[in-house]
């Protein structure tokens, strides 16, 4: 049996404001036998949210390019193995910072059939896309369309990389089998913008 290295991705949504601390940031876990193609994993991820999620149709906001870094696990220091610097491209005006939308997913032990997925909290996870572009926050629920698109992003995830990569989540790197897109907002305080004015008043009087 081969051994298997496990890689974590961070995939940067690199804030139109040029702040670090503005970035949109998701974490993935993926496993494979040694001689990983981490430039394919890396382009295709980065491929996925920019088609998805920007261009003329985007789904989010505030945000100019998505770029990949792809890590090997293991003791510190640990530099990246590989990064992509994706191509700037049309993403419109955010609408609020926190709003956003969440992809879950669940997994199952290689073996099992797949009938075990997500039994356990430690076979599951998420991550949350966002900030929302200001076209798409004025509904009371998130669209068809911006659901479909979260749903296909997943889609292209699991597909990412060449064909022995696996996606995996949890704390034993369990294979994803299922993900979903519920059709509620989520949000997410520490993506949100500083505060740069309070307007404080007396109470008895309304004087400065």
């Amino acid at each position: 049996m081969l051994a298997m290295a496990s890689y974590t991705a961070q995939v940067i949504g690199r804030a139109n404001s040029g702040l670090s601390r503005d970035n949109s940031v998701n974490t993935l876990h993926f496993v494979q036998p040694a001689g990983a193609n981490l430039p394919l994993l890396a382009s295709d991820l980065q491929t996925a949210f920019k088609e998805e999620l920007g261009g003329n149709g985007a789904k989010v906001g505030g945000i100019s390019r998505y770029d990949v870094k792809i890590y090997e696990d293991g003791a510190p220091p640990n530099p990246p193995e590989v990064t992509h610097i994706g191509d700037n491209g049309f993403f419109q005006a955010a609408g609020p910072r926190e709003v956003a939308l969440c992809l879950s997913f669940k997994g199952a032990p290689v073996g099992s059939g797949g009938g075990m997925a997500g039994a356990l909290p430690k076979w599951r996870g998420r991550i949350f896309i966002g900030p929302i572009g200001s076209t798409h926050t004025s509904t009371e629920r998130p669209s068809e369309t911006l659901r479909t698109a979260v749903k296909n992003l997943g889609m292209r995830i699991f597909d990412a990389g060449d064909d022995e990569m696996l996606w995996v989540c949890g704390s034993e790197s369990v294979p994803v089998t299922r993900i979903w897109v519920d059709d509620e907002w989520d949000t997410q305080r520490r993506r949100g913008l500083r505060p740069t004015v309070r307007n404080e008043v007396n109470a008895a009087d309304g004087s400065p």
